[in-house]
């Protein structure tokens, strides 16, 4: 189609039109018009294609961004239900690289919930503890992200 309205509007007595005669003409343009196209159609594939993956790249960051949310307030709502003394050490072991806290008193080391916390015994009635890696890491990324390792701090 393209083609015919470009053999109509050319006139007879151009060069190009002149030196290839009349068939290779229309086929010349039929073909610049179809590579043309075909361009076309691939920038649009191309720009489409693009946008879906920037798409794709901000729903997986927000999604991720939620899950880490729900994880960091899964904490903070562990970390607020502890006793006072023991959220004090918490954040005391937090300040200082986890470096090992020490108890003289057993019962109070019966106390420290274990799936937070590692304990020793270092010597007789001589107790260490420190927070658990995995806890100490999630509650360093919270005190370096938020400044805080608890809702109520």
């Amino acid at each position: 189609m393209g083609t015919i309205v470009i053999f109509i509007i050319i006139p007879e007595n151009n060069p190009v039109l002149v030196k290839l005669g009349k068939e290779l003409f229309c086929v010349f343009f039929f073909f610049v018009i179809f590579i043309f196209i075909e361009l076309l159609k691939w920038l649009y594939r191309s720009i489409r294609i693009r946008n879906e993956k920037k798409q794709k790249a901000l729903e997986y960051k927000k999604e991720r961004e939620k899950i880490e949310q729900e994880g960091i307030d899964y904490l903070w709502s562990r970390i607020d239900k502890l006793d006072p003394q023991i959220r004090k050490s918490v954040k005391q072991l937090v300040t200082n690289n986890n470096s090992q806290l020490l108890l003289k008193d057993r019962v109070k080391i019966g106390l420290l919930p274990s799936d937070l916390f590692d304990t020793t015994e270092i010597k007789s009635n001589t107790y260490g503890y420190k927070l658990k890696s995995d806890m100490y890491e999630s509650l360093i990324y919270s005190y370096e992200k938020y400044g805080k390792i608890s809702h109520f701090e």
